[in-house]
């Protein structure tokens, strides 16, 4: 009937236009997209002991489902509502539109580390946040005191270094060797 029909480059062309019709009739009429993430993931710095939030902002969900993991340590927290991690301080929240919130209650160091967002498509999409847990040290000093040497290496005796060193406080920064001591 038609014998361009008969080639294999009409038939592949047709085959296409079919699948390509198909794909706008399942899609409401307009090309389906694929999912794609709005805003990065913030990086955020906490002391210990507190809440935080890391948000993952994602458009044209469609059927796909949003993961959070813990990259770090290769544990899958989240796979839409659902906590999957046993850790009772990990939830999630979703604002029914397009955001998806990791919960963490009472961060401590353990919880430092890589976040990832995934969304579960073909070729899997991620994106990544870094939570940083500041600890907070108050050592008593006293301990220290016997044998204290200064830069200028005079000693001093026992009253005068207790003096200097009473009120002093330590922070220190998780994943780094840097302490920070706060100014008065």
């Amino acid at each position: 009937m038609f014998p361009w029909l008969k080639s294999y480059r009409w038939t592949k062309m047709a085959a296409l236009a079919v699948y390509l019709l198909a794909h706008v009739a399942l899609a409401g009429g307009a090309l389906s997209e694929e999912p794609y993430f709005v805003e990065p993931i913030q990086n955020v710095t906490i002391a210990a002991g507190r809440d935080v939030k890391l948000s993952c902002v994602v458009d044209n969900l469609s059927t796909y489902k949003v993961a959070w993991i813990a990259f770090d340590k290769s544990a899958i927290l989240t796979v839409q509502d659902s906590v999957i991690t046993r850790n009772p301080r990990v939830n999630v929240s979703h604002d029914g539109q397009r955001t998806w919130t990791l919960h963490l209650s009472k961060v401590n160091a353990s919880d430092a580390g890589t976040y990832m967002c995934q969304v579960n498509t073909i070729v899997a999409k991620s994106q990544f946040g870094v939570l940083n847990v500041v600890v907070w040290l108050k050592k008593k000093l006293n301990k220290y005191l016997p044998g204290l040497r200064y830069p200028n290496h005079r000693t001093t005796s026992s009253s005068e270094k207790a003096e200097k060193l009473e009120e002093k406080e330590e922070w220190k920064y998780r994943n780094s060797n840097t302490a920070f001591t706060p100014r008065p």
